[in-house]
């Protein structure tokens, strides 16, 4: 890849990231459909994780689910228990 095209594609890129669905981040900069396209899709607990074996049994979360909570594509603070 050219030192102009690498630019190109980063500035693309970063753009990208900052628009609504994230499904769609290597979509709108040209990349060919991948692995990301599904996953990026999946619930935490879908099975596909554990065909993947990304998660395994003893795995933690490094964040606790009593700060904030992911809906799509924002984040809420959470109140209450």
């Amino acid at each position: 890849m050219s030192p102009q095209a690498r630019t190109e594609l980063k500035q693309r890129a970063s753009e990208s990231i900052r628009q609504l669905p994230s499904k769609d981040i290597e979509t709108r900069i040209g990349v060919p459909p991948n692995d990301f396209d599904k996953l990026i899709t999946l619930s935490p607990v879908d099975p596909h994780w554990r065909e993947l074996e990304l998660i395994h049994n003893g795995d933690h979360r490094l964040i606790s689910g009593s700060g904030c909570g992911l809906v799509g594509d924002s984040f809420y603070p959470r109140t209450g228990n």
